[in-house]
Protein backbone atom coordinates (compact mmCIF):
# COMPACT_ATOMS: atom_id res chain seq x y z
CA UNK A 1 0.00 0.00 0.00
CA UNK A 2 1.15 3.55 -0.68
CA UNK A 3 2.95 5.15 2.26
CA UNK A 4 0.71 7.54 4.16
CA UNK A 5 1.43 10.28 6.63
CA UNK A 6 -0.65 9.87 9.78
CA UNK A 7 -0.52 13.62 10.38
CA UNK A 8 -2.95 14.04 7.47
CA UNK A 9 -5.40 11.40 8.72
CA UNK A 10 -9.07 12.37 8.98
CA UNK A 11 -11.87 10.10 10.17
CA UNK A 12 -14.82 10.06 7.77
CA UNK A 13 -18.47 9.72 8.73
CA UNK A 14 -19.57 7.12 6.18
CA UNK A 15 -22.05 4.91 7.99
CA UNK A 16 -22.36 2.11 10.50
CA UNK A 17 -20.63 -0.76 8.66
CA UNK A 18 -17.11 0.63 8.29
CA UNK A 19 -14.70 3.01 9.97
CA UNK A 20 -13.05 5.05 7.22
CA UNK A 21 -9.92 7.15 7.38
CA UNK A 22 -8.82 9.68 4.76
CA UNK A 23 -5.02 9.83 4.54
CA UNK A 24 -5.02 12.51 1.83
CA UNK A 25 -4.16 10.28 -1.11
CA UNK A 26 -5.54 7.01 0.25
CA UNK A 27 -8.86 5.96 1.79
CA UNK A 28 -8.73 3.05 4.24
CA UNK A 29 -11.89 1.35 5.54
CA UNK A 30 -12.06 -1.00 8.51
CA UNK A 31 -15.23 -3.15 8.59
CA UNK A 32 -17.10 -3.63 11.86
CA UNK A 33 -17.67 -7.35 11.26
CA UNK A 34 -17.18 -10.22 8.84
CA UNK A 35 -20.32 -9.41 6.86
CA UNK A 36 -19.15 -5.84 6.29
CA UNK A 37 -15.77 -7.11 5.10
CA UNK A 38 -17.55 -9.42 2.66
CA UNK A 39 -19.25 -6.36 1.18
CA UNK A 40 -15.88 -4.65 0.81
CA UNK A 41 -14.56 -7.72 -0.99
CA UNK A 42 -17.57 -7.65 -3.29
CA UNK A 43 -16.99 -3.94 -3.93
CA UNK A 44 -13.49 -4.81 -5.15
CA UNK A 45 -15.02 -7.18 -7.69
CA UNK A 46 -17.52 -4.60 -8.93
CA UNK A 47 -14.94 -1.83 -9.25
CA UNK A 48 -12.65 -4.19 -11.13
CA UNK A 49 -15.36 -4.76 -13.73
CA UNK A 50 -16.14 -1.06 -14.29
CA UNK A 51 -14.21 0.71 -17.03
CA UNK A 52 -15.63 4.17 -17.75
CA UNK A 53 -14.11 6.61 -20.20
CA UNK A 54 -14.57 9.89 -18.34
CA UNK A 55 -15.72 9.05 -14.81
CA UNK A 56 -13.25 7.67 -12.29
CA UNK A 57 -14.16 4.80 -9.97
CA UNK A 58 -11.96 3.51 -7.14
CA UNK A 59 -9.80 0.45 -7.73
CA UNK A 60 -10.17 -1.00 -4.27
CA UNK A 61 -8.05 -3.70 -2.70
CA UNK A 62 -8.80 -5.79 0.36
CA UNK A 63 -6.20 -6.97 2.83
CA UNK A 64 -6.92 -10.01 5.03
CA UNK A 65 -4.87 -9.65 8.22
CA UNK A 66 -5.63 -9.89 11.95
CA UNK A 67 -7.89 -6.91 11.32
CA UNK A 68 -8.94 -6.96 7.64
CA UNK A 69 -9.39 -3.72 5.74
CA UNK A 70 -9.94 -2.22 2.32
CA UNK A 71 -8.05 0.62 0.69
CA UNK A 72 -7.94 2.61 -2.55
CA UNK A 73 -6.33 5.67 -4.03
CA UNK A 74 -8.57 8.63 -3.23
CA UNK A 75 -10.50 10.21 -6.08
CA UNK A 76 -9.77 13.87 -5.40
CA UNK A 77 -12.69 16.26 -5.39
CA UNK A 78 -15.50 17.69 -3.28
CA UNK A 79 -18.97 16.30 -2.72
CA UNK A 80 -21.42 17.12 -5.53
CA UNK A 81 -24.20 19.10 -3.84
CA UNK A 82 -27.33 20.96 -4.93
CA UNK A 83 -25.61 24.33 -4.74
CA UNK A 84 -22.89 23.05 -7.08
CA UNK A 85 -25.41 21.80 -9.62
CA UNK A 86 -27.45 25.01 -9.50
CA UNK A 87 -24.37 26.99 -10.59
CA UNK A 88 -23.84 24.94 -13.75
CA UNK A 89 -24.77 25.97 -17.27
CA UNK A 90 -27.17 23.91 -19.36
CA UNK A 91 -24.23 22.52 -21.33
CA UNK A 92 -22.40 21.50 -18.15
CA UNK A 93 -25.54 19.84 -16.78
CA UNK A 94 -25.92 17.84 -19.98
CA UNK A 95 -22.28 16.70 -19.83
CA UNK A 96 -22.72 15.40 -16.29
CA UNK A 97 -26.03 13.75 -17.21
CA UNK A 98 -24.27 11.91 -20.04
CA UNK A 99 -21.52 10.77 -17.69
CA UNK A 100 -23.98 9.41 -15.15
CA UNK A 101 -26.20 7.82 -17.79
CA UNK A 102 -23.19 6.00 -19.24
CA UNK A 103 -22.31 4.83 -15.73
CA UNK A 104 -25.79 3.39 -15.16
CA UNK A 105 -25.75 1.71 -18.57
CA UNK A 106 -22.41 0.11 -17.73
CA UNK A 107 -23.38 -1.26 -14.32
CA UNK A 108 -26.85 -2.38 -15.45
CA UNK A 109 -25.20 -4.38 -18.23
CA UNK A 110 -23.47 -6.69 -15.74
CA UNK A 111 -24.71 -10.26 -16.06
CA UNK A 112 -27.30 -10.91 -13.35
CA UNK A 113 -26.39 -14.59 -13.31
CA UNK A 114 -22.68 -13.85 -12.89
CA UNK A 115 -23.24 -11.23 -10.18
CA UNK A 116 -25.44 -13.62 -8.20
CA UNK A 117 -22.75 -16.28 -8.46
CA UNK A 118 -20.26 -13.70 -7.14
CA UNK A 119 -22.46 -13.04 -4.12
CA UNK A 120 -24.72 -10.11 -5.06
CA UNK A 121 -27.91 -9.93 -2.98
CA UNK A 122 -31.28 -8.25 -3.25
CA UNK A 123 -31.26 -4.83 -1.59
CA UNK A 124 -32.43 -4.76 2.03
CA UNK A 125 -36.13 -4.00 2.21
CA UNK A 126 -37.68 -0.78 3.41
CA UNK A 127 -39.65 -0.55 6.65
CA UNK A 128 -42.90 -2.47 6.10
CA UNK A 129 -45.95 -0.36 5.27
CA UNK A 130 -47.89 -2.14 8.03
CA UNK A 131 -45.41 -0.91 10.65
CA UNK A 132 -45.51 2.60 9.22
CA UNK A 133 -49.32 2.62 9.36
CA UNK A 134 -49.29 1.37 12.95
CA UNK A 135 -47.25 4.45 13.87
CA UNK A 136 -49.14 6.94 11.70
CA UNK A 137 -49.96 8.99 14.83
CA UNK A 138 -46.38 10.28 14.67
CA UNK A 139 -46.92 11.98 11.29
CA UNK A 140 -47.60 15.75 11.50
CA UNK A 141 -51.16 16.76 10.58
CA UNK A 142 -50.06 18.60 7.42
CA UNK A 143 -48.46 15.40 6.09
CA UNK A 144 -51.25 12.95 6.94
CA UNK A 145 -53.03 13.10 3.56
CA UNK A 146 -49.69 12.67 1.76
CA UNK A 147 -48.77 9.78 4.06
CA UNK A 148 -52.13 8.02 3.57
CA UNK A 149 -51.95 8.38 -0.21
CA UNK A 150 -48.38 7.12 -0.24
CA UNK A 151 -49.17 4.13 1.97
CA UNK A 152 -51.82 2.95 -0.49
CA UNK A 153 -49.20 3.06 -3.25
CA UNK A 154 -46.59 1.33 -1.14
CA UNK A 155 -48.97 -1.48 -0.17
CA UNK A 156 -49.60 -2.21 -3.85
CA UNK A 157 -45.94 -1.96 -4.90
CA UNK A 158 -44.53 -4.71 -7.09
CA UNK A 159 -41.48 -4.86 -9.34
CA UNK A 160 -41.79 -5.83 -13.00
CA UNK A 161 -39.22 -8.59 -13.67
CA UNK A 162 -38.13 -6.56 -16.71
CA UNK A 163 -37.07 -3.77 -14.33
CA UNK A 164 -35.13 -6.05 -11.97
CA UNK A 165 -31.44 -5.28 -12.37
CA UNK A 166 -28.04 -5.33 -10.77
CA UNK A 167 -27.16 -1.76 -9.91
CA UNK A 168 -25.44 0.82 -7.73
CA UNK A 169 -28.39 2.25 -5.72
CA UNK A 170 -26.31 4.89 -3.93
CA UNK A 171 -25.95 7.76 -6.42
CA UNK A 172 -26.18 10.72 -4.07
CA UNK A 173 -23.76 13.62 -4.13
CA UNK A 174 -21.79 12.44 -1.09
CA UNK A 175 -20.60 9.51 -3.19
CA UNK A 176 -19.39 11.68 -6.05
CA UNK A 177 -16.20 13.67 -6.58
CA UNK A 178 -16.73 17.15 -8.05
CA UNK A 179 -14.08 19.68 -9.07
CA UNK A 180 -15.47 23.06 -8.04
CA UNK A 181 -12.85 25.01 -10.00
CA UNK A 182 -13.50 23.39 -13.36
CA UNK A 183 -17.14 22.61 -12.45
CA UNK A 184 -16.79 19.02 -13.67
CA UNK A 185 -17.74 15.65 -12.24
CA UNK A 186 -14.60 13.60 -11.71
CA UNK A 187 -15.70 10.29 -10.23
CA UNK A 188 -18.10 8.13 -8.25
CA UNK A 189 -17.30 5.79 -5.37
CA UNK A 190 -18.57 3.56 -2.52
CA UNK A 191 -19.83 0.40 -4.23
CA UNK A 192 -20.20 -1.77 -1.12
CA UNK A 193 -24.00 -1.64 -1.26
CA UNK A 194 -24.45 -2.72 -4.88
CA UNK A 195 -27.09 -5.38 -5.42
CA UNK A 196 -30.36 -6.20 -7.13
CA UNK A 197 -33.50 -4.07 -7.25
CA UNK A 198 -35.88 -2.05 -9.40
CA UNK A 199 -34.03 -0.04 -12.05
CA UNK A 200 -36.10 3.01 -11.02
CA UNK A 201 -34.73 2.64 -7.51
CA UNK A 202 -31.19 3.08 -8.82
CA UNK A 203 -31.84 6.62 -10.06
CA UNK A 204 -33.72 8.05 -7.09
CA UNK A 205 -30.78 9.15 -4.86
CA UNK A 206 -29.94 11.75 -7.53
CA UNK A 207 -33.02 13.61 -6.27
CA UNK A 208 -30.92 14.73 -3.29
CA UNK A 209 -28.89 16.72 -5.82
CA UNK A 210 -31.57 17.87 -8.25
CA UNK A 211 -34.76 16.66 -9.91
CA UNK A 212 -33.57 18.44 -13.04
CA UNK A 213 -30.48 16.21 -13.06
CA UNK A 214 -32.58 13.05 -12.73
CA UNK A 215 -34.65 14.06 -15.73
CA UNK A 216 -31.54 14.71 -17.81
CA UNK A 217 -29.89 11.45 -16.74
CA UNK A 218 -33.03 9.43 -17.47
CA UNK A 219 -33.42 11.07 -20.90
CA UNK A 220 -29.83 10.14 -21.77
CA UNK A 221 -30.23 6.63 -20.33
CA UNK A 222 -33.38 5.97 -22.34
CA UNK A 223 -31.67 7.15 -25.52
CA UNK A 224 -28.69 4.84 -24.89
CA UNK A 225 -30.71 1.77 -23.92
CA UNK A 226 -33.98 2.23 -25.81
CA UNK A 227 -35.80 1.43 -22.58
CA UNK A 228 -38.51 3.36 -20.75
CA UNK A 229 -37.97 4.79 -17.26
CA UNK A 230 -40.92 6.27 -15.35
CA UNK A 231 -39.82 9.45 -13.55
CA UNK A 232 -42.84 9.28 -11.24
CA UNK A 233 -41.75 5.82 -10.12
CA UNK A 234 -38.21 7.11 -9.55
CA UNK A 235 -39.70 9.84 -7.35
CA UNK A 236 -41.78 7.23 -5.53
CA UNK A 237 -38.58 5.54 -4.32
CA UNK A 238 -37.23 8.89 -3.13
CA UNK A 239 -40.28 9.32 -0.90
CA UNK A 240 -40.22 5.68 0.19
CA UNK A 241 -36.59 5.97 1.26
CA UNK A 242 -37.38 9.10 3.28
CA UNK A 243 -40.36 7.55 5.07
CA UNK A 244 -38.35 4.38 5.68
CA UNK A 245 -35.42 6.32 7.18
CA UNK A 246 -37.89 8.24 9.33
CA UNK A 247 -39.47 5.10 10.79
CA UNK A 248 -36.09 3.40 11.14
CA UNK A 249 -35.02 6.32 13.30
CA UNK A 250 -38.27 6.28 15.27
CA UNK A 251 -37.73 2.58 16.00
CA UNK A 252 -34.19 3.11 17.19
CA UNK A 253 -32.31 1.74 14.18
CA UNK A 254 -29.10 3.45 13.15
CA UNK A 255 -29.24 5.18 9.75
CA UNK A 256 -26.45 6.54 7.59
CA UNK A 257 -26.91 10.28 8.00
CA UNK A 258 -28.37 10.22 11.54
CA UNK A 259 -30.78 13.08 10.84
CA UNK A 260 -33.50 14.09 13.31
CA UNK A 261 -37.28 14.06 12.97
CA UNK A 262 -37.43 17.67 11.82
CA UNK A 263 -35.03 16.91 8.97
CA UNK A 264 -37.14 13.99 7.70
CA UNK A 265 -40.38 15.92 7.99
CA UNK A 266 -38.82 18.87 6.15
CA UNK A 267 -37.63 16.59 3.35
CA UNK A 268 -41.05 14.95 3.06
CA UNK A 269 -42.70 18.35 2.77
CA UNK A 270 -40.17 19.25 0.09
CA UNK A 271 -40.87 16.07 -1.89
CA UNK A 272 -44.63 16.59 -1.49
CA UNK A 273 -44.43 20.16 -2.78
CA UNK A 274 -42.02 19.38 -5.65
CA UNK A 275 -43.45 16.01 -6.75
CA UNK A 276 -47.10 16.33 -5.80
CA UNK A 277 -49.25 13.27 -5.12
CA UNK A 278 -47.79 10.60 -7.36
CA UNK A 279 -50.04 8.43 -9.53
CA UNK A 280 -50.60 4.78 -8.70
CA UNK A 281 -48.31 2.29 -10.41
Amino acid sequence: MTNVNDRTAKVLNVGCENYAIDFGDVIVRFPVDEQAFGKLEFETIVCGKLDLLDLKTPKTKTVLQDYPFSWHQKIQGDYFLTEDYDMLSIKQRDVIAKQLAAFFVAIHSFSKTEMKELGAQDLPGYVAHSLMQEQARLIPSDLISHFDHFMSQYKALSVDPAHYTFGYFDAHGWNMAFDKKSETLIGIYDFADCGFGDVHQDFHPINTISQDLIERVVDQYQALTNTSVNIARVNFYTILAEYSDLFDMINGHETLMQKGLDHHFSQLRRWRDEMGFLPSF
